[in-house]
């Protein structure tokens, strides 16, 4: 990295730069138009690569706000593509509070951008009961059968509570998939 020091620490540095700009926005620790000049004051966009990325935002940028609009700024910057490595870190910030619409929004992203993801990245999330019922449905409504047979496995060895919407959702898609009539 130019100025020396690991990536690690450059990373570390933007991430504090941000959460320190983002102090005085309103209201506070929000994403703003402000803090696309902070990067750009940076020089963030010279560098920018899916791993300083990801590094970024995992494990600095756990607030939801700041974390996602530095991945969808991430998003414009000219010759920048996310990865899977992007993805996984977003997800994982995203899976401390309940942004259960962004997260969805983020998986249908990795579908139409045919972005392939491992299965591993699943295992970033936390297992809070909402969130995991709330991806169980998401990743059968996008198509993620396997995928999605994997996080209900993952849920019933964990003892992972099913809510109607995770449990009802990936039942019925699964018995549509292999068009079983029920009654």
């Amino acid at each position: 990295m130019k100025g020396g020091g690991s990536a690690t620490e450059f990373a570390s540095r933007r991430s504090r730069a941000l959460i320190a700009a983002s102090n005085y926005t309103k209201p506070t620790r929000s994403w703003s138009p402000s803090l696309k000049n902070t990067l750009h004051r940076l020089r963030c966009r010279n560098s920018l690569t899916p791993s300083l990325v990801a590094r970024v935002i995992d494990p600095f940028l756990l607030h939801h706000s700041l974390a996602l609009g530095f991945f969808n700024w991430a998003a414009q910057q000219p010759g920048f593509s996310h990865t899977f490595i992007t993805y996984q870190s977003i997800l994982k910030s995203l899976s401390c509070s309940p942004q259960f619409n962004a997260i969805d929004a983020l998986l249908k992203q990795v579908k139409t951008q045919k972005v392939t993801l491992h299965y591993s990245i699943y295992g970033s999330i936390k297992f809070r009961p909402k969130i995991c019922n709330s991806l169980l449905a998401t990743l059968v409504f996008a198509g993620y059968f396997e995928l999605a047979q994997k996080v209900f496995d993952e849920m019933s060895q964990k003892g992972v509570l099913f809510t109607t919407l995770g449990f009802g959702v990936f039942i019925w898609r699964y018995v549509r998939k292999l068009n079983w009539v029920l009654f």
